[in-house]
């Protein structure tokens, strides 16, 4: 059964030039933390108080299930 909380997640907030941006978390099946982000590379997107802490919220709940999967997988493979 798939972890409710293992579906992507996105946080939204503005690019430099005040258009809509969004970060994308996602652990995959093997365990990865994707980050994706909807601006070019190398471009900021800037986030208010509120959207930062979702964001590092959001960061918390993949590591927590990525390092419990790492935890119980078998060993030379993941679960």
């Amino acid at each position: 059964m798939r972890d409710p909380l293992r579906s992507r997640q996105a946080t939204e907030g503005v690019d430099s030039q005040g258009i809509p941006a969004l970060v994308e978390i996602e652990v995959r099946d093997d365990g990865r933390i994707a980050l994706t982000s909807s601006t070019p590379p190398g471009q900021p997107i800037f986030f208010g108080a509120e959207r930062a802490a979702q964001l590092r919220n959001q960061l918390g709940n993949a590591l927590t299930i990525s390092l419990r999967e790492a935890r119980t997988a078998p060993p030379g493979g993941t679960s």
